[in-house]
């Protein structure tokens, strides 16, 4: 056998070795990054771009080795902020890259804040490895792969399932791909799923207020005649709180309505809307929670 051929088979061999790994489909065999950092064979300095949602975040990778490394940073990894005041980043994307011997890179690692009530990285703070232990949050990653969602929508069903929000807070009004990622979620925590979304108050100092200031949901009602149309939301107590429609004439056939209310201010509890036609006669009614 010639000495090149011996050399490749070595180095194959000391990859293969002690490292659980995954196949691309090219068959490329790549290694986890926590193992090759743990194993001394290469370095690596994780820091924050800024911000807590899309590609927030940088890794600085040296192979330290005289062997090419294949490398994964997996899809579902926990980032370990140093600060324990600033949250832990969450990847969502894979990234499989190649470093030559003895070389460094930098790569950008596309990542959400999951803890909701801790404060977002800034610039260049810094981040350890962490882990790949919670399953849910590799099946969350699935589900984003199939389709596009907006940062915004994405950070909600983290914190859904990072810190227990509800899930009324990953927004599927008038967005039916969104609706689906929420009906996943709900499957993925064995919980029901809301008919509404609820809004939160922007505040500079926090990444999440926890302070509602809507609730909006849109139904479909079906109407066997012209008739008045009223609707109203009720408190825990069974008073009204508002009124969204009065005495609204509506004719025959499918009844589209999309139900937008202001709930700033209002207290923590259960709400029902009702909707009514000819002013007594009940045509359908659900609750929500604050």
């Amino acid at each position: 056998m010639k000495p090149i051929y011996l050399l490749a088979i070595i180095a194959l061999l000391s990859l293969s070795f002690g490292f659980p790994a995954n196949k691309n489909p090219n068959n490329t065999t790549y290694y986890s990054i926590e193992k090759l950092i743990d194993s001394g064979i290469i370095d690596t300095k994780i820091s924050a771009l800024g911000g807590h949602t899309g590609n927030s975040i940088q890794f600085e990778i040296t192979n330290l080795s005289s062997d090419t490394q294949f490398i994964e940073i997996e899809k579902g990894r926990r980032l370990l902020s140093i600060d324990t005041s600033t949250q832990d980043m969450l990847i969502l994307k894979p990234i499989l890259f190649v470093l030559l011997p003895n070389s460094k890179t930098t790569t950008t690692g596309f990542a959400f804040c999951c803890q909701s009530s801790n404060s977002s990285p800034h610039k260049s703070e810094e981040f350890e490895i962490g882990n790949v232990n919670n399953p849910l949050f590799t099946k969350l990653a699935d589900l984003l792969e199939k389709d596009s969602f907006s940062n915004s929508v994405i950070q909600d069903a983290v914190w859904a399932i990072s810190n227990g929000h509800v899930l009324a807070g990953i927004d599927s009004y008038l967005d039916s791909k969104n609706l689906e990622l929420k009906r996943g979620v709900s499957l993925l925590l064995g919980r029901e799923l809301p008919w509404y979304s609820i809004f939160y108050e922007q505040k500079s100092d926090r990444v999440f207020s926890n302070i509602p200031i809507s609730v909006k949901a849109k139904i479909e009602l079906y109407l066997k005649h012209n008739t008045s149309i009223d609707c109203v939301v009720r408190n825990d107590q069974g008073l009204i709180e508002r009124t969204l429609l009065s005495n609204s004439y509506q004719p025959t056939g499918k009844l589209p309505l999309n139900l937008e209310m202001n709930v700033k201010g209002w207290k923590k509890g259960k709400y029902t809307v009702e909707i009514y036609k000819e002013q007594n006669n009940l045509l359908w009614k659900n609750s929500f929670e604050l």
